[in-house]
């Protein structure tokens, strides 16, 4: 993954990169490894994965001082991903005949775009939350003001 489509976060970064990952894994496979079940199949935990990384972005994004009109605009982002890929999938189930690489393709540009055009926006706010003085101080810091535990 090219670092400039780094957020910061290294969370949300690692899930980024088992993303793109599992896309190109999938791009090297060849299509007659992917009978009709094994696609709906692969389709399936690919989608779960995704379904996962939007439930830990939207996480985060509760934690960092976005704008709730801002939040809105990326989890309706995230919506409308699920619901193209839900239609793949369906459509692979019902027997309609869609192209491994053609859907890899496609998936593909959707993460892609939806990291360039939502995601890297986020990056301010994390490097907010990075800098503010409680996540900056160090460990042995928030011990030294922590009340000791009686034995």
């Amino acid at each position: 993954m090219d670092d400039s489509l780094l957020l910061g976060s290294p969370e949300i970064d690692a899930q980024h990169r088992a993303l793109l990952a599992t896309l190109d894994k999938l791009k090297s496979t060849s299509q007659s490894k992917y009978p009709e079940e094994a696609l709906s199949d692969a389709l399936s935990d690919f989608g779960s994965q995704i379904f996962q990384h939007f439930v830990s972005e939207e996480a985060l994004m509760s934690q960092l001082a976005i704008p709730a009109p801002l939040q809105s605009e990326h989890r309706k982002a995230h919506e409308r991903i699920l619901e193209e890929l839900t239609q793949i999938h369906f459509d692979a189930m019902d027997g309609k005949t869609t192209d491994l690489p053609d859907i890899i393709a496609a998936v593909s540009i959707w993460i892609k775009r939806h990291v360039i055009e939502f995601d890297l926006g986020l990056k301010p706010y994390v490097a907010d939350k990075s800098s503010s003085p409680r996540s900056a101080e160090a460990p042995g810091d928030r011990m030294a003001t922590e009340t000791p535990r009686s034995s």
